[in-house]
């Protein structure tokens, strides 16, 4: 699955994550690995999905300043391709060892966020929107 996602912003993110869980009421932690620079960020966000049977749903807040808070979703990446892994675990911890198992990865897409001009002049008023 490719998740596309837009930087600046709040992102609604619906996932399967619980289809391969083998733990009850887990706690998914994420681990996004940049393609380019091969940084990574590992975070959790609270599921507020109101039928987690079928779907998980998270709010993922793609940062544009050094503001992060890893265990309430909210992280800073650059515009650009990257990894997904999300794993469960039985408490809420960024430490690796302490997951129990992957239950999904794929691709997500940071694109940058939209870039509006306005230019007015000669009885003319034109706006572009740039979208990289």
């Amino acid at each position: 699955m490719t998740l596309n996602l837009t930087a600046n912003t709040s992102n609604r993110v619906v996932t399967t994550f619980n289809e391969k869980r083998t733990i009850n009421d887990p706690f998914y932690i994420v681990k996004l690995i940049n393609q380019q620079s091969l940084s990574e960020v590992i975070f959790y966000a609270e599921d507020t999905s109101v039928n987690q049977d079928r779907y998980n749903q998270f709010q993922w807040i793609i940062t544009g300043s050094t503001y992060v808070n890893l265990t309430g979703g909210t992280i800073n990446l650059e515009a650009g391709e990257y990894k997904y892994y999300a794993y469960q675990s039985v408490t809420l911890s960024l430490t690796p060892a302490d997951w129990t198992g992957l239950v999904e990865q794929g691709r997500a897409r940071i694109n940058a966020s939209e870039t509006i001009v306005t230019y007015s002049g000669a009885n003319i008023t034109n706006t572009i929107v740039y979208r990289p």
